[in-house]
């Protein structure tokens, strides 16, 4: 938030807009496209502004006024008359940030430009400190206005534009990803309609919607200059895209009911030729079969045919061979081992999975280029001059024949550095060396890099790696040091390479028939530099060569742009130590509820069912039907096979599967799917209905529940009342237990109201491998307390807070079952009633260290006047058998 100006707003007498600029292209046309109430409403609307209006724009249902500065003066609902504008800050149309600068400038005038402009545009021009001109076309559609940067001077100053911030005072969960801040009743979205707008970065994701730190959320999107070349993180290059600039940027803005926010999305991807992906003739978006069950096997042309039953029995709709298909990513050739035949194997297996109803993913690692069994042509016998270097290029001093071993090279502004640099992870990724230059044609690796008489110099050389050829080099001779990952591949360092590659996934994926590309480690198109516009790139170009026919794009990451070409998302797999059920399973959760509240469809995650129970199975699928969430089997083929409970596993999957396709469970049943801690199972009546029935709940048996003494709790400001031994036991949190310990601590009393409690505490038992523990508990409110209380909250050292936007009735307890931002509330008979989304900027709830002391603080507000309601609450931890993410 720092990087945005921050100016008082200044009081004026309230005046109607109508006078200042004469009747506005907004208004005529929302008189046209509204009811006259509306209209009548938006005129009363627009006068009680308390800030100098000079244009109104509707979007959707949403009023935007701006002021003659182009600051935006108010956000309203156009129905209900309801002002949504952060009174505490300034918003904006569009922020501009020259190069050489570190923060973005506000417009200091705006005047509107009407000749040749059409009647259904407003054309805006904004001036800018440094003599800068924004030329802003706003075009009103029926469902939300298209705004768009047609031209900004001098283009080749600006480095980065930003539509908004636009500031609110709305408070619910945002889909950080898509672009929605929200009320209870109503949105507001932003949308990104090309390439180069999307949002800020987050640790490679990219987010337009934020919450706003002391309250409200915000609405933001960037679009930047992408001609200049220059350094990256590890000193990486970045190489400049001629003619990218912050021209074009565009984003949709508009408002709407709650229930109709993937509705107008729609209507935006559509109005805007946006992607628009479908399966069998429904938008992708829509379709319960965009998730259907898929199987990630080994497989090649060899035991195709024995994997196929595997996947119909178990109501897989595709298979996934993980890393085995390609023997190099970059050309994407077959795996040999797999594929004897080659490319005529590869397409055998193909049309056999197809016999079967069965589609084939294509599985890379995005723009890793990676010789694996096969040489790479992007890396060898000549490596391609576009591969991403670190550091500064640099000539050999000496000459070297075939058989040197050391290489002396002249020295460059921090090379030396560059050279030493290394990531190194991952079983899979063989012996391949990490650390290797470029010699004119030739790869070689180094051992030892030294700094002698101003020169560098490099021992225990390795010569023509990865498939190059060791040759001689006289001095002068070109040398690069090529960054290599900790999988060792290597990566596109200019966006023409990047786009080679793009053009190739495409290539394999439409011509060799595969009916679902997977990018997986989709983030790794941040490394050419060019941020958020090269991952949108690349998949647009991908996208845009295989839209004539159906296809899945499932990935790790997306952002706004990318969001309307991605199926679905599914994260979370690998940790197997905490068992089928407890698989990174709160990881899991805070994905389907980030996912859920960004309407994009999702996955459980990958399981490992081999040795899985039909309870295990059916736990995990009344999970997703609870989540909406489609589900990934990743089997060994002679494992899988040999479970005995085989065919009630695969009868069981497609039932729950098709259950879910029919929408046959209410939204009160599917609250009570959510909960971990419950047992179900399923069946069809003979009249074709669904039988769901609730077997009983379940905790993992054995685990250790730590004695209250391990929470060392003391009051502060509630007196020795305010803390008494624990009157509870661990089932009230309904969490399953999948943890190597639990722990409850007593009874932290609170009974004074809007007042907070407050107690230290500090957790002395087993933390995760961070040395960390979640911030849990249970809330409750006894059965004789006089009156409901609403909006409790939970606050750690005075800030970091936990507000819990409910009521809690006499009887009524909740619980953070998860690390989620997620709340369930039960009834006195432990039934879950209700759930709650916790104002979260992370994505889990605040984390505490081992053995240090924090300030823990109570407060709720009472629905009677004086009456001060007993609350009790318990904190609850654990720790990990395993590591989580």
């Amino acid at each position: 938030m720092k990087s945005h100006p921050k100016t008082p707003l200044k009081k004026q007498t309230p005046s109607r807009i109508f006078g200042r600029t004469g009747m506005i292209l907004a208004l005529i046309a929302s008189i046209a496209l509204l009811s006259p109430d509306l209209g009548r409403a938006e005129e009363t609307t627009v006068s009680k502004s308390t800030t100098a209006t000079e244009l109104s724009v509707v979007a959707g249902s949403m009023i935007m006024g701006l002021g003659p500065l182009g600051d935006v003066t108010s956000i309203r609902s156009a129905s209900k008359d309801t002002e949504y504008l952060d009174p505490a800050e300034k918003s904006y149309l569009l922020l501009v940030k020259k190069h050489g600068t570190k923060e973005l400038s506000a417009p200091i005038a705006m005047r509107r430009e009407k000749a040749g402009v059409p009647p259904e545009i407003e054309r805006l021009i904004l001036s800018y400190p440094g003599d800068i001109s924004a030329t802003v076309e706003i075009a009103l559609r029926e469902d939300y206005i298209r705004m768009k940067l047609v031209r900004i001077k001098p283009v080749e100053e600006v480095e980065q534009i930003s539509w908004g911030p636009l500031r609110t005072t709305m408070q619910e969960p945002i889909a950080e990803y898509l672009g929605l801040v929200r009320s209870p009743e109503f949105t507001i979205g932003m949308l990104s309609l090309e390439p180069n707008t999307d949002g800020a970065e987050d640790r490679a994701h990219y987010h337009v919607a934020h919450y706003l730190e002391g309250g409200g959320s915000y609405l933001e999107a960037l679009s930047s200059d992408h001609t200049r070349d220059g350094m990256g993180h590890d000193q990486t290059r970045i190489t400049g895209i001629p003619g990218v600039t912050v021209e074009g940027s565009a984003v949709a803005l508009f408002g709407c009911a709650r229930e109709q926010e993937l509705e107008v999305v729609e209507k935006v991807e559509l109005g805007e030729k946006l992607a628009h992906p479908m399966l069998d003739g429904v938008w992708m978006k829509r379709s319960p079969k965009a998730i259907s069950p898929s199987l990630w096997i080994h497989f090649g042309e060899r035991n195709i045919g024995d994997c196929i039953p595997l996947a119909q029995k178990m109501g897989a709709k595709t298979i996934c061979s993980f890393i085995e298909m390609f023997g190099n990513w970059g050309h994407f050739q077959p795996d040999l081992r797999a594929y004897p035949g080659g490319e005529a194997g590869l397409a055998k297996a193909m049309a056999e999975a197809k016999a079967g109803d069965i589609d084939i993913v294509m599985y890379t690692l995005t723009t890793f280029l990676k010789p694996r069994t096969r040489p790479e042509p992007f890396v060898s016998p000549v490596p391609h001059r576009g591969l991403q270097i670190q550091g500064l290029p640099t000539k050999l001093v000496s000459s070297m024949d075939r058989e040197s071993k050391r290489i002396v090279l002249e020295d460059r502004d921090g090379l030396v550095d560059a050279l030493k640099m290394t990531r190194q992870f991952g079983s899979w990724t063989g012996n391949a060396p990490a650390q290797v230059i470029r010699v004119n044609d030739e790869i070689v690796a180094y051992g030892s890099v030294a700094l002698e008489d101003g020169r560098i110099v490099l021992d225990g050389c390795l010569r023509g790696q990865y498939s190059t050829k060791a040759a001689e080099h006289g001095p002068g001779a070109e040398v690069v040091r090529l960054y290599i990952a900790g999988y060792r591949n290597f990566y596109p360092g200019t966006i023409g390479l990047q786009d080679e590659m793009a053009a190739n996934i495409a290539r394999v994926a439409h011509d060799g028939g595969f009916g679902q590309v997977t990018l997986d480690g989709y983030e790794s198109c941040l490394e050419t530099g060019h941020g958020a516009y090269a991952k949108n790139r690349l998949l647009k170009l991908i996208y845009d060569r295989c839209s004539d026919r159906p296809m899945r794009f499932s990935a790790s990451n997306f952002g706004n742009y990318d969001w309307h070409m991605v199926s679905y998302m599914s994260w979370g797999e690998f940790d197997k130590e905490q068992g089928f059920r407890g698989t990174m399973l709160d990881y899991r959760l805070r994905r389907q509820i980030q996912l859920k509240r960004n309407h994009m469809p999702h996955k459980m995650g990958q399981h490992y069912p081999d040795n899985a129970s039909l309870e295990d199975i059916e736990w995990l699928m009344a999970r997703a039907a609870g989540w909406d969430a489609g589900v990934e089997f990743h089997v060994d083929l002679g494992r899988m096979n040999r479970n005995p409970q085989l065919a009630a596993i695969g009868a069981a999957i497609k039932l729950w599967t098709a259950a879910r396709e029919e929408n046959a469970f209410t939204e009160a049943q599917k609250m009570q799917l959510r909960q971990t801690d419950r047992l179900y199972t399923l069946s069809r009546r003979d009249d074709g209905t669904i039988d769901l029935k609730f077997l009983g709940r379940w905790q993992k048996p054995g685990v250790p529940v730590l004695p209250h003494k391990d929470i060392d709790l003391k009051p502060i400001n509630g007196g020795s009342e305010s803390l008494v031994p624990c009157g509870i036991d661990f089932s009230w949190t309904h969490n399953p237990g999948i943890f190597k310990e639990l722990g409850l601590g007593d009874d932290m009393i609170h009974r004074s109201g809007n007042l907070p409690t407050e107690w230290t505490a500090s957790y002395e038992g087993t933390p995760n491998e961070h040395g960390e523990v979640a911030l849990q508990f249970v809330l409750r409110l006894p059965e004789d307390a006089p009156c409901a209380v609403r909006n409790p909250c939970v606050t750690v050292d005075g800030d970091r807070q936990v507000l819990i936007p409910v009521t809690l009735q006499p009887g009524q307890y909740l619980s953070t079952v998860h690390n989620t931002p997620w709340v369930s509330i039960y009834d006195r008979e432990h039934n879950v009633i209700g759930e709650a989304y916790v104002r979260q900027q992370a994505q889990e709830l605040p984390m505490l260290e081992r053995d240090r002391t924090y300030s823990i603080a109570l407060s709720a507000e009472p629905l009677k006047a004086d009456a001060k309601p007993e609350l009790r609450m318990n904190l609850r931890t654990h720790a990990y058998l395993s590591k989580q993410r």
